[in-house]
């Protein structure tokens, strides 16, 4: 973990995991957050938002869900709202949720769609920071990515993961 990565998105873990993965991130001087829908062992309410916080030390949370990341929001983690779109009316509707500057980012998926409504999408989301995700398959969709104007990308590709680190 070097250069200008400078966050873990921890996906997908268990638990008793969790720990040693948020350890090493934070011995690289780098932040983690995960996504609270899908980890195993916790439930995304306030006793368990708690326990990621005190007992675990992450920096923030991953969501779809708006409940969850007020209460992230409410202890002083920060929030990235997981955003998927279908077609025009779910970005329509998400609108409302972008503007209110709630967030610490939005990430939008799939990719290809980020990148075809990038200008309505930040109109919508103002300041707040953009990642795009999903079907991430190149180091040119990553070039293209950055080259819109979105702050990051996330990617389950382990061989895209060091691309771009030592950009200027």
């Amino acid at each position: 973990m070097r250069g200008q990565i400078r966050n873990r998105l921890i996906v997908w873990c268990e638990y008793w995991y969790l720990g040693s993965f948020v350890e090493y991130i934070h011995a690289h001087h780098k932040k983690a957050y995960i996504h609270i829908d899908i980890t195993g062992g916790f439930r995304p309410d306030e006793v368990g938002i708690q326990l990621l916080k005190n007992m675990f030390h992450l920096d923030g949370v991953i969501s779809t869900n708006m409940h969850a990341l007020t209460r992230a929001r409410a202890i002083k983690l920060e929030t990235i709202y997981r955003l998927f779109l279908f077609d025009s009316r779910s970005l329509e509707r998400a609108a409302g949720a972008m503007s209110d500057g709630q967030f610490s980012a939005i990430e939008i998926l799939p990719s290809g769609y980020a990148l075809s409504e990038y200008d309505k999408i930040r109109k919508y989301a103002g300041d707040t920071k953009l990642i795009a995700g999903g079907f991430i398959r190149s180091e040119k969709n990553i070039s293209d990515i950055f080259a819109a104007g979105f702050w990051g990308v996330t990617t389950s590709d382990r061989q895209l993961w060091q691309y771009g680190v030592n950009r200027s």
